[in-house]
């Protein structure tokens, strides 16, 4: 028979120490500022949130056009407590595009206003969509114009024009 070898758990080299550390010297601690209460929002106008408004929508005019489209469509609303009521006209579709550009957008409000707010979505008023009037035909279309310039009339009398109506 032969024999089977003997497994030892000692050591076979000696422990290996681990050289002694150097005192390094530490930095004194950085004393920190007191926290301070939170400051009063400064109060701010409909005006002046309309102007910071309209600022941010024109910086993404041309990157975010449909993002653009949202916030220039209906005018922000200023409410209490620092709420914007934004009116939109497809809240579903709408809000989603707003959530893209909201946190850049209150960055910018707070930079511009030094005050925070929240953006609340609303539906939009019906009757801001019914005053509208659709202009479907050519004749509704150049009274129109003409309502806004009278001058087209004349130009259409002297010119001989049918418009095809």
């Amino acid at each position: 028979m032969r024999a089977t070898p003997k497994i030892s758990l000692k050591p076979t080299h000696p422990p290996v120490q681990a050289p002694a550390r150097e005192e390094t010297p530490t930095a004194p601690p950085i004393a920190l500022p007191e926290p301070r209460e939170p400051a009063a929002p400064v109060p701010v106008t409909q005006a002046q949130l309309q102007q910071a408004w309209a600022e941010y929508a024109e910086s993404i005019r041309q990157q975010k056009s449909f993002a653009y489209q949202t916030l220039t469509q209906f005018a922000p609303v200023l409410k209490a407590d620092q709420v914007i009521e934004l009116p939109l006209a497809n809240l579903t579709i709408q809000t989603d595009l707003l959530k893209d550009v909201q946190p850049a957008l209150l960055a910018h409000l707070r930079r511009r206003l030094q005050t925070n707010f929240q953006i609340m979505p609303v539906a939009a008023p019906a009757e801001a969509e019914s005053q509208k009037k659709q202009l479907y035909t050519p004749s509704d279309k150049f009274n129109f114009l003409a309502e806004k310039n009278p001058l087209l009339k004349d130009l259409k009398q002297m010119l001989n024009l049918d418009l095809g109506f």
